[in-house]
């Protein structure tokens, strides 16, 4: 069962980065099988996602996410998205198939603090905005990190950084 919608995704960064689950039953149960993520104008699968959340699994000693804003949204459908710049076809049969009247929604905006192994303490301002299913799981999200800390590069944005074990 997808997380409830109060806290829904400060709750699953929760999960992801802090959490003993495998990672793949939590994407089972949370994210549809086409789920991509835009973070910062960048395209990214499912799969690539995941390996990030286990990156960051490693290096971080501790997550805490602080819920600033969080509303749900009904809007036209976006069947027409962009595919991933990455050049992944994520998106091009579930877009094809999309519900093209209306589309519901979960923004949310929050403040996520990472502790890494080595001390080092991230913080960001995220603002995110999630495309949700018919069965609630989330099928794309998209979202902008505004870096509050000089060591948020380190552990910024949960999805596509690649430096995000601090090296």
């Amino acid at each position: 069962m997808p997380v409830a919608s109060n806290r829904r995704l400060a709750a699953l960064i929760e999960e992801l980065v802090g959490g003993t689950e495998p990672l793949e039953a939590i994407a089972d149960r949370q994210l549809t099988p086409d789920y991509r993520q835009r973070v910062n104008g960048r395209w990214t699968a499912r799969d690539a996602v995941l390996a990030h959340f286990a990156q960051l699994r490693e290096a971080a000693r501790s997550v805490e996410v602080t819920v600033l804003d969080e509303g749900t949204t009904t809007r036209p459908g976006d069947a027409g998205a962009p595919a991933p710049a990455d050049g992944t076809a994520a998106d091009t049969a579930a877009d094809a198939t999309a519900d093209t009247t209306t589309d519901t929604g979960y923004a949310e905006r929050h403040i996520v603090s990472v502790t890494l192994a080595n001390g080092r303490r991230s913080e960001n301002e995220v603002y995110i905005f999630a495309r949700l299913a018919a069965d609630g799981r989330i099928r794309s999200l998209e979202e902008v990190i505004l870096p509050l800390t000089d060591d948020a590069d380190d552990a910024a944005d949960a999805g596509t950084s690649e430096d995000a074990t601090g090296r």
